[in-house]
Formats: structure tokens, sequence, C-alpha cells
């Protein structure tokens, strides 16, 4: 890879996840920045639908606002809130969860359905998007549009009645066309509500390097604040259930990096001579955890979207449909004793400190995909009643697939009878099997993609340290507080031992080398510590540490 740099065949960022085969990756389909739909003047895709085959059948909800509540420079605006209450029931409300919905114009035969189970998500890189579908069905789907106030948009829209305790009474699962759509962003929302924040990230190498938090204007808000608030307080409930089950989750720190560039130039794909770069793109090295999605209108947004996934689950129940489902089983756990002692440790939101479940010997088992209504146990979700992704078809493939599935469901035949869905048992049975290899390569290549990027920021700070960086300021490297998260471990490439340690303030691991084996440090204690080096083995990178 660095020779690849050195002799100017790629640029000296080159991101090398990327470029992984596993990815089925199409040449050209991406775009600089955050996304895709800038690109949906490009050329069409063939053999879409021209004519939506739902269009009788569509519930049309008129008026009634959909709140599409996203992020200040989102453009692919997938998914939207609507607020209605039952009339003689002030403690319920129906929460309609409206979704964009791309299978109007592509229907289950074209080549795309093939296509995206082998590139089953949209992947956001730092430098680019690389959409899942075509740039010109996400912008016919997405509800941002200055013509959806006159001609309507089409979605597919899940329903749920719940009371303020977060109890679900009864749900529906509809086609549907939105008119009225709301753009907010979660910064207006917040402000006119008066919602607790959290910050999303701490930047350690930079001490002024968080946006401002000047007070935002939202007098195109205020009319709303009724329905958020309500909205707000149903989700609120919908969190107290899961928090009496014995689901819990963690939070830990993870270190991202944003790149302050809009254009990031890439090497050729087929280069014909050496180039010479100069320079880098300019960086900034975030640390952040989810728990700021806790809080506020994220929190909103999130638990509507869950709730989602549940009601699609159960109207495939219902209706008999064969549906992919997302799976998480609980951790194993030695008795009711250590449950108790985790689950006391739960903060308000449902979260366990990381370093506290390494003492105590817990690790997650992984997400799976299966056809059964399974527990998803992380997210409070029964066993029986099973959780169905179906929220974002721009971005993902199940939800696509599912979409698919249930709109067959929902198109009744010319007597009258109820359509058979499109997708049978053993057909998912084999998507299912592909989609799971495909997710995982997915999966990998953004945590090499994350790897690479942090890793080289720190790396090139060091090499500025060592040129005489700015002595006056804190060097965010040395005397870091580090929990010990691992026992005693023999590295076969460093031919040393060392134990794991959690460096909060990086959000990352580090490797501390121990001079006697046999004494390791009890997991959980905290130790001071100084990062010597990167150690890069293959596409991997880790920190070397030091005792401060």
């Amino acid at each position: 890879l660095k020779f690849l740099r050195e002799i100017g065949v790629w640029t000296p960022w080159e991101d090398i996840a990327s470029k992984s085969r596993d990815l089925y990756l199409p040449d050209g389909l991406f775009v600089n920045g955050a996304s895709h739909l800038a690109a949906a003047a490009g050329p069409s895709t063939p053999g879409l639908l021209t004519e939506d085959a739902h269009d009788s059948i569509r519930h049309d909800f008129g008026d009634m606002p959909v709140f599409v509540i996203d992020e200040e420079t989102a453009v692919e605006l997938d998914d939207g809130i609507s607020v209605e209450r039952v009339p003689g029931e002030p403690d319920c409300v129906w929460l309609h969860m409206h979704v964009a919905d791309p299978t109007s114009v592509v229907p289950i035969t074209h080549p795309l359905a093939r296509s995206i189970q082998r590139r089953p998500e949209s992947l956001y890189l730092y430098h680019k998007t690389i959409p899942m579908l075509p740039p010109d069905i996400g912008e016919m789907a997405h509800m941002g549009k200055a013509s959806v106030r006159k001609t309507g948009q089409n979605v597919l829209t899940f329903s749920a009645k719940v009371d303020l305790k977060g109890m679900i009474l009864d749900y529906k699962v509809r086609v549907a066309r939105v008119r009225n759509v709301v753009q907010l962003t979660y910064v207006e929302v917040n402000e006119a509500l008066g919602c607790e924040i959290l910050p999303e990230f701490t930047t350690p190498f930079e001490e002024h390097a968080i946006e401002s938090t000047a007070k935002t204007d939202v007098s195109h808000v205020l009319p709303y604040v009724e329905d958020l608030n309500l909205a707000f307080a149903v989700t609120r409930g919908l969190v107290e259930q899961r928090l009496k089950t014995s689901s819990f989750t963690i939070s830990p720190p993870s270190a991202d990096v944003k790149l302050l560039d809009s254009f990031i130039p890439e090497s050729p794909s087929e280069p014909n001579y050496p180039i010479f770069y100069r320079g880098f793109p300019r960086m900034r090295y975030q640390v952040g955890t989810s728990a700021c999605y806790e809080v506020g209108s994220r929190s909103i947004v999130s638990e509507c979207m869950k709730l989602a996934a549940r009601v699609a689950s159960r109207f495939c129940l219902e209706h008999e449909v064969p549906a992919i489902r997302r799976s998480m089983s609980a951790p194993k756990l030695a008795d009711e004793a250590q449950l108790a002692r985790i689950l006391a440790h739960r903060d308000r939101f449902g979260i366990v400190d990381s370093a506290y479940l390494a003492k105590e010997g817990v690790t997650f088992l992984p997400t799976d995909l299966t056809l059964e209504p399974v527990a998803h146990w992380m997210l409070g979700v029964p066993e029986g009643e099973g959780y169905v992704r179906a929220t974002s078809p721009l971005r993902r493939a199940d939800d696509m697939f599912m979409h698919w599935q249930i709109k067959g469901v929902l198109l009744p035949e010319a007597d009258g009878t109820k359509k058979k869905w499109p997708i049978s048992t053993t057909a998912m049975l084999r998507i299912v099997d592909e989609l799971r290899s495909s997710f995982q390569a997915f999966k990998s290549a953004k945590r090499a993609h994350i790897r690479q990027w942090t890793y080289e920021y720190i790396l090139r700070f060091m090499e500025a340290q060592k040129r005489g960086g700015d002595s006056n300021r804190p060097n965010p490297l040395r005397d870091l507080e580090g929990t010990v998260i691992t026992d005693s471990t023999y590295n076969t490439v460093l031919w040393e031992s060392y134990q794991d340690i959690l460096l909060p303030s990086l959000g990352l691991k580090g490797f501390l080398h121990l001079k006697n084996p046999s004494e390791p440090y009890e997991i959980g204690s905290k130790v001071k510590v100084n990062v010597v080096s990167v150690f890069q083995h293959d596409l991997n990178h880790n920190l070397l540490l030091e005792l401060a």
C-alpha cells in the first residue's frame, strides 16, 4: 500500500476499505459530499414503472402534518411522522410513520432486486457516498421535493395506536399519500420543545472545534409544538416499557473523523502515469457516543422507527408473510444475581458502562437475520413478536424486500381477494443467506474505513509533534486515563503479552505491554497511560501504550 502511494498510483489518502471486491461497488456511482440526490440529474434507470399499481387504494393523509426531522444538511428525506389524537381517549394517540416508497417505481422483477442482495446498503464514507439505489430513484421517492404539496408523495405508512404508558393497542399498515410535509431539523425541534441535549461528540485535538450553540429561529416550529410534545411523551412511554425488561445496552465512546473539505480528489481507476500529490485533506478528530440519540428530537425519530419495525412484524405475522427479521439473543450470564447487578448499573436510558460489563465478563451476541418472530433482546422486543426493518428502503436492502412483500399483500386481486406476497419462504431464505454475508462485508469495510482515517489522523499528529508542534498545547496522547478491559493475552504478531485498555477520551482501545505477564492488572481497574506509537499489521491499526 505504501509503495503504491509512493509511486503515485494511489493518493496518499487513498481509502483502502472501499476497494474491497466483496462490496461489489459499481464504478462511478458515488457523490463527493453527504448525499447522492445531488446527482439525480444523471442518467435515468431503465425498466422503471410508469404507473402506480396501488394508486386506487392509497390512503390520502391530506393536510395532516408530516414531520420530517433530520440534520440540516440532509437531502435524502425518507421518513416522516404524523400525530393523530383519538377522540374520547385523551391518553391514546395514533403515531403514523410514513416511509418513502421506491417500490412504487421499482418492480420486484427489476435487476436491482438482484444487485441489492450483493450491495445491501448505501455506503456512507467520509469522502463520498455510494448509494444502494440509482440517484434518480432516490429523487423520485424522497419527501423533500417542492412538488409534494401539490401532487402528493407516495409512502408506505406504519401506524400504531399507543397510550402514554407505551403500550401498543392497535396497528395499521397502509399504502398512502402525504402532502403536508414539514421539514424540521433536530436542533429546531429541541429548541422549540426545550428538550435536554447531550453533546454528539468531543474534539480532543481541538479545544474550540464544536459548532456554535447559538439560539435558532424556531418561529416556524411553534404551530406544531403541541403535536411534537405529544409524540415525545408517547415515545418516553415506549422507553419506559423497554426499561421494564431485562435489556441493557452499551454506548462506548467511538472515534470518528470529519473531513473539512467538500471535495477529496481520488486516484484514477486506471492510472497510465504516476501522479504527484501535494497536501492532505483537512480533518477533524471526533469522539462520539450514541447517548445523544436517547434524548430530545433524535429519540423521537429513533423510537418511532423502532415502533414501525414492530408494527411491520405484527402485520407480517397476521398475514403469514415470510419476513426478514432482525434478532438478538440475550448475553449469557452466570445467574440472576449477576443480572440484578448489571440492571442496577443501568442509567436512565438503559445504558451500562462498557468497562463495568468487561469487569462482569459480559459479551454481547451479534444480531442475526431470520424469518422467525424471535426476540430482539436489546430493543426489548419479545419472543413471538419479531422486528422487521422497513423504514429505510432507499438505503437498506432488507427494507426494500419487505416493502415488496407487504405491498403485495395490500394489493387486492381483481376479484377482491388478497394478493399473495411475491417472495416465497424458500426464496426469502436464500435472500437472507446472501444478505447476511453482504451485510458482514459492508460492516467490515466500514470499520476498516474508520480505522484508516482515525489512525491516519493520530499518525500525522504524532509526526507534527516530532517536528516541534505547539508545546503550549496539551498533548491528548499523554496522561490518558484508561480502563483495563481484557485479561493478559499473548500477541503472536508482537511476541509479547498485552492487555487491552479502553481510552474513552480517544474513543479507541490500545495495547499495554506487560513486563510481568503473570501479574496482569485486574479487569475494570484504571491506569494512566501514554500513547507510544501506532502498530499496523495488514490493514489493522492499534495503539501501543506505556504507563504514564
